[in-house]
Order: structure tokens, then sequence, then C-alpha cells
């Protein structure tokens, strides 16, 4: 028999229909949280794999978006003209040698918007491998890749400087408030880029979304989840199709199922008592067991009131799948080293087919002799995957050093259907010949940078060697102000052993400076490294005097734009200054004339800016003892025949 229920949404009242009525189930409490979709993943090749000689994919960032409600409180949330939460979740899984970063872009369903207020602030919160949790500042634009979305994007200017760094083990999570104007029933989609230096896929996570009406008294409406239909494998695979219904009237609602729209296999009577939003499932019982896989069915609800017109949901469909009663076995366990001279031996483990659990309680066991063993860590850490490592930290060696890893039968391994592993007891052994502790530091060099940075960016670029092996890089910057005011410094990205340069954003007006770290197989890390380059301000951020003109904007300009005068005695200076350099950009040209420049009304320096051509961007830099909580002046001298054209200013100390 067919079991068709209803569970009216705000009461949790179970009835059986055409069975016998069930004793209710009572009033439960809310219980408010992200409705989220599936997952999204990437593929990508292991670094220590690469390193290590043996290459094996993994999954690389892992997303998912959903949004806040309860669809079983009284009234269900969210409704029309409420505003709550949506969400996009991004997680480092794997570990790439390039580093992992994400563009993030999301869709909202039409008639949902955003709803951005000092009560309900949009937020991006990150979470480090460390598992501490910190919001950091976005932005949100209008996406340059999919019409009618927005991008959650890192403050900043250029690509490179917005998208987020994602390290392994880290997660970011964007928040964003909107408001429904009407009843909702369709799919909120996001986009992911992963940018992973493998096949930098976009990923589309999604949802379905459903905004429940704010009252019943309206026409009846139906939604659906996503997917509408929950299926799950095994050797008699089973389905359940959900649809939500709000209703201010009694009726009756009709399940209908089929392999094509005409719906011709079920098509059953629910009775619906009255006002309310009920959910409408179907387990489909005496069609599950002659399901053809592979074969798509057609489903809908449709509701009757007692006395009105009929109205429909939107078809669904869902593809039956193939009955499994397949065990999974372990295929091999091998050591990705032999013997380990490095601080962790790790396994890979390869399974007949994708399995999870592998990180279980009773799933793996290990036999020491004569050595220490650290946290074991799995890779993936969740999921199904049918290559699968162990990561067991080992201390220094004695004299018969082993460890021996076992992968072990057992309910914790299982594939997709839920089919346990059958076969267990494989195993690998190693050698550990770690017999003196790697103290020595790597060695680095940081490339010089400029002195004077005129882009909106800048790279810092670097050399490395370790005789045991490279792990990691950290990269942090930090700017100070023209005042002398210094920032803290930024949350370090971590970047793979392969790496050997970053792209650091530049503060108009200020010096930046950026640190780079090296540590190696051991934990070995390099003090700080730190370079630093002066980013001067456009001209138009300077205050001025005198009378100066605006020459059309021209990429061939500093920041696009320079400022030209034929005021003798005309100034642009800056106020409470600190430092000891001075840098002015400038174009010299054919009859162009003289500038001053000066510390507190003391001349340092005059600067002829005539030339037998136009050259623009000229960078002078003035180096003056060191100073504070000065104004400092570059002043027209003479105007000559084509004046004094002024396209940058800049005090710092280097």
């Amino acid at each position: 028999m067919v079991r068709r229920w209803i569970t009216r949404v705000l009461a949790l009242a179970v009835i059986a229909l055409g069975l016998p009525v069930l004793a209710g189930v009572g009033p439960a409490a809310a219980s408010p949280g992200y409705l989220d979709g599936g997952f999204a993943n990437s593929s990508i090749i292991n670094c220590g794999s690469v390193i290590w000689g043996n290459p094996y994919s993994e999954f690389g960032l892992m997303t998912y978006t959903g949004y806040y409600g309860d669809l079983n409180s009284s009234p269900p949330s969210p409704k029309a003209g409420d505003t709550f939460y949506v969400h996009v979740v991004v997680g480092g899984a794997g570990n790439s040698c390039a580093g992992q970063y994400a563009w993030v872009d999301l869709a909202l369903p039409t008639g949902v918007s955003t709803d951005i207020s000092v009560a309900n602030p949009m937020r991006c919160k990150y979470t480090n491998t460390q598992s501490v949790s910190s919001f950091q500042a976005c932005n949100l634009i209008a996406s340059p890749y999919h019409p009618g979305a927005v991008s959650f994007v890192r403050p900043g200017s250029g690509f490179d400087n917005q998208i987020w760094p994602v390290p392994t083990g880290g997660t970011l999570e964007f928040l964003l408030p909107v408001k429904a104007s009407n009843t909702v029933s369709a799919t909120m989609q996001a986009f992911v880029k992963a940018l992973d230096g493998n096949s930098n896929p976009w990923l589309t996570p999604n949802v379905g979304m459903y905004v429940a009406p704010n009252d019943t008294s309206g026409p009846p409406s139906i939604g659906y989840k996503t997917p509408s239909t929950d299926i799950t494998r095994g050797s008699a695979p089973t389905y359940r199709s959900n649809a939500l219904l709000t209703t201010g009237v009694a009726g009756t609602a009709h399940l209908q199922l089929g392999t094509t729209t005409s719906y011709g296999l079920i098509n059953d009577p629910v009775s619906i008592p009255g006002a309310d939003t009920w959910l409408v499932w179907d387990d489909w019982t005496p069609t599950a067991n002659t399901f053809t896989a592979g074969q798509t069915y057609h489903w809908r609800l449709c509701f009757t009131p007692n006395s009105g017109s009929p109205v429909c949901g939107a078809d669904q469909t869902f593809v039956a799948v193939a009955a499994d009663a397949v065990a999974p076995t372990v295929l091999s366990v091998t050591p990705l080293s032999n013997p380990v001279t490095g601080p962790n031996a790790v396994f890979k483990v390869t399974f007949s087919e994708p399995v999870t659990g592998l990180n279980g309680p009773t799933a793996t066991t290990m036999s020491a002799a004569n050595i220490s063993t650290g946290t074991v860590t799995f890779t993936p850490a969740a999921g199904y995957a049918q290559v699968q490592t162990v990561t067991v930290p080992v201390g220094l060696s004695t004299a018969g050093s082993q460890l021996r890893l076992y992968v072990l039968a057992g309910s914790d391994i299982h594939d997709a259907a839920g089919n346990a592993l059958a076969s267990g007891g494989s195993s690998a052994l190693v050698t550990i010949d770690r017999p003196t502790a790697d103290t020595t530091k790597p060695t680095l060099t940081t490339t010089p940078l400029p002195a004077v940075n005129l882009g909106s960016s800048f790279v810092q670029r670097w050399t490395a060697s370790d005789a045991g092996g490279l792990a990691s890089f950290r990269v942090r910057s930090r700017t100070t102000t023209y005042k002398g005011s210094t920032g803290v410094w930024s949350n370090p990205t971590s970047v793979g052993p392969t790496v050997r340069s970053a792209i650091v954003t530049a503060t108009r007006g200020s010096k930046s400076c950026v640190e780079v770290i090296a540590t190696d197989q051991s934990a070995n890390s390099t003090t700080g490294t730190t370079r630093c380059t002066l980013t001067p301000f456009d001209e138009r951020s300077a205050s001025s005097t005198g009378t100066w003109t605006k020459p059309t904007n021209s990429s061939a300009y500093y920041a696009s734009t320079i400022s030209k005068s034929t005021k003798v005695g005309a100034t642009k200076y800056l106020t409470g200054a600190k430092g000891n350099r001075v840098i002015v950009v400038a174009q010299k040209r054919p009859g162009a004339g003289k500038i001053q420049v000066l510390v507190n009304g003391v001349v340092k320096s005059t600067i002829n800016l005539a030339s037998t051509s136009v050259k623009n961007k000229q960078v002078f830099t003035i180096t003056v003892p060191a100073f504070s909580n000065k104004t400092v002046t570059v002043k027209v001298l003479t105007a000559g025949t084509t004046g004094v054209w002024i396209d940058g200013f800049g005090v710092g100390t280097l």
C-alpha cells in the first residue's frame, strides 16, 4: 500500500491516509537553522603527493548554499515580508601546491532581494586552520560573470585583490540578509570559482528555497525542496518525495506519479483538513519494487479545494537507481615513502569504489615499534572517495623503528548504498629513519621591491630551499600612512612549497611592507623577511593653493589623473607628515617650468620639468633628514611656457 503522509507544519499532527489514523505526535518546539542544499566539490592533485612522487587526486574546495528558516515552526519561517539570512559556505578540503582561492557569486530567486541594514548587516566570516573565526571586511558588487547575481569580494581593486584565500582546513561563510516580497518556491543558485592551479572549475551549489505566505488567506500554493525526491541507495533503494502546500481551506490533494507527465502510475487522493501549511510526502512503496534503474519518473502534487478550482505544482523528476548489494573491498594500502625520513608517515588506501568512514573509530588501527605517533589525519576528512590518505605524525627513530597501518572491516567504512567494507586486515609497513632532529631552518631570500610603486598592487617574489623539503610559505602585509601611523599585520596567507610569489594590494599615500616566512617539513621556520615600497597619493588627494586645472583623464597618467598649473606660487601640500623621503610624480615636457620641494617652508630640492619630449609618470625621490608632523609642499617656482604638470605626491620612510 502506498504510504501517503501529510504533516501539519505548525502542529506536526501526522495522519496516515488510506490507513488507520495514528496518534498525533503533538506540538514540537521550533528548531530554526540553515536549510542547505547539497555539496559541490572540486578536484585537485594533492601537493604532498607531487613532492613524494606519487600524485593522487582529492577534494579541493567543498561548498554549499542555504537559507535560514524553520518550515516546522508555528508559523513557518521564513515568510513573505520577513528579513532572513542566506549564506554560501566554502571550505578548503585539499592541499593544492598553488594554494586555493575562491570567487563567490550568488543568484537570488525572483522576488527575493537584499535587505542590508544596521540591524541586519552583511557579514563575511573566516575560520582559519586553527579553528579561529573572525569577521572580515567585505563588499557586495554586481557579478561580472553571472547576470543578475551578486559577488562577495574583498576590499581592493583588481581580481587578484578581491578573491578569497581558502587555506586547507579553513572555512569561509558569506551571510547576506534578504527579504521576499511574496511567496517563493524556486532555486537559489551559488557560483564558486575554485582557483587552485588545477582545472579552476566553477562549482554550482544550489538549494530549493520556499518562502511561505504571510497568511493562508490567499490562493493555494505548492512548493518543493531541492532535490524534491530523496533517494537512499541500497540493496533495495528507497525514495521519498516531498511537497509543501499552503492553503486557506480544506480540500483534497493528489500525489501523482508516472513515467511521463500524464502521471499514469499513481493518482491517489489525500484529505487536507483545513487552512495551514502542510508537508505532504510519499515513499511510493508499491512502485519502488518495480522502479527501473535509469528510468526518469515524473511526479507532482495537485490540490482541489472543497469549493474552488484545482491548482497543481510544477512537474518534478527523479531518476531511479540500481540496487547495490555489492560490498566495497580494500584493493591496496601503500606507503607514499619508505623509509620515512620526515615528520609524517603517509599511507594511500585504495578501495574498490568510493567509500566514507575511514576515519571511524574502528576503521583503522596501528602497531608501532620504537616510535611515538601523533594525531592521525585523514584526507578527505568527509565525503566519499575511492583513494584516501592516512597521515601519521612520527617522532625520532631508534634502531628497529617501524609502523604498520591496518584497515579493518566493519560498519564504519561503507559505500553510498550503505554496504559495509567486506574485507579487512589489509596493511602496510614502513621503517622510520629519523635518527636526529632536523633543526636547520630553510634558506629564504626575498626580491627587493622598488622604492616607489605606481600600481594598485605589486608582486613580492622570493627564492627558498631546504635539504629536508619545504612545507609552506606564510605571507602577510601592513601599511604605514604618510603621517607615520603603522597598522597591524594582516592575517597571514599560507601558500604551497612550490609558490615563489605573492600579489599584494597597495594603498595610495602609504608605505606597504610584506613579510615572508618559510617553513620546512620538520616545522622549522625562518624569521620574517620584510620588504617595503612607497605608493604616492594621486595628486588630487593633496591640498592645494593657487590655480590648478584638470586635464582630461588618461591612462597615461598615474591613477589616470593629472593637475596642471601656470600660476607661480601655486602649491600642492600634505600636513602632519612624517618620513625621510618625498615622492613627486610629474610630467616632463617641452616648455615646462620648475618646482620646489619644501619641508615646513624650507626648500629641499628644485626640479626642472622641461624636456625635449613629453615623458609621463616621471618619479622624483628627494631624500631629506627625518622629520615628523611637518607640512611638505610642492610649489610652482616658474611656469615656463606650458606650465607645471603634477601627477602624484607622497611622503614616507625607507
